[in-house]
């Protein structure tokens, strides 16, 4: 379902409107009949005109006259939700008022004023301007009743592979690895400290048989590693998981 945007836009030379992508651009070089619509509301019956502004190169959506209200639908190729995200609309104008949003399938449309209208220069150059729509939520919107939470759900036509093994470690020993030369199968990865000394206070009925802390071992530093070697692990080529 297509989103029609009523803009409410004086002298409006260029439109964007942007969500995670360009949706619409208008730069207003072509006439606007049969790409725009104008609306038949007895409330705007200001009429617009395509033409270039005094000072102006470029082509723009032109007012005819003064203290009227202008009105213009255009119908986007492509459908959108303003609950989706914010959406953005840059545009350069030398005036504005008001737009709407609307949809097309039921044909109502809400009106929106700006909060703080922008201060428009009185000069000949247009100006560039950004409006930033962020989702309002809906008080009355109510979860359906058959909403299912779940993004995803089961395979039901899913079947095992004949070859799974539920049981296969997601990571073995590398029995490609060799130790190093030079490992110190001998010495341990830790010593006691020797220049370590016994609390003065240090009661061994109370606090027990006092023991120097243990340090990391000298003699390892210059050693690829020392103790026990263990073949380091790999992933399981053949894991697949339960």
């Amino acid at each position: 379902m297509a989103v029609p945007f009523l803009l409410l836009l004086i002298a409006s030379s260029l439109l964007q409107i942007s969500a995670s992508d360009p949706l619409f651009y208008e730069s207003s070089d072509e006439p606007f009949e049969g790409w725009w619509i104008e609306s038949e509301k007895d409330d705007y019956q200001g009429l617009w005109k395509h033409s270039k502004s005094d000072g102006h190169e470029d082509y723009g959506l032109l007012v005819s006259e003064k203290a009227r209200k202008y009105a213009i639908v255009k119908e986007l190729d492509e459908s959108f939700t303003l609950k989706d995200g914010t959406v953005v609309l840059p545009f350069e104008i030398k005036c504005i008022s008001f737009f709407s949003t609307g949809i097309q399938k039921t044909g109502k449309f809400v009106e929106h004023h700006l909060k703080y209208t922008p201060t428009v220069p009185y000069d000949k150059p247009s100006h560039v301007y950004t409006a930033i729509l962020k989702p309002v939520p809906d008080p009355d919107d109510k979860k359906p009743e058959n909403w299912d939470e779940r993004a995803k759900i089961p395979d039901s036509d899913a079947v095992k592979p004949d070859d799974w093994d539920e049981d296969a470690s997601m990571e073995i020993e590398d029995e490609e690895a060799v130790k190093p030369e030079r490992w110190l199968d001998d010495e341990p990865e830790e010593v006691d400290d020797n220049e370590a000394t016994k609390p003065e206070d240090w009661d061994d009925e109370d606090d027990g048989e006092w023991e120097a802390p243990k340090i990391d071992n000298p003699k390892c530093e210059a050693a690829p590693g020392c103790g026990e070697w263990k073949r380091p692990t790999t992933r399981n080529s053949g894991y697949k998981g339960k």
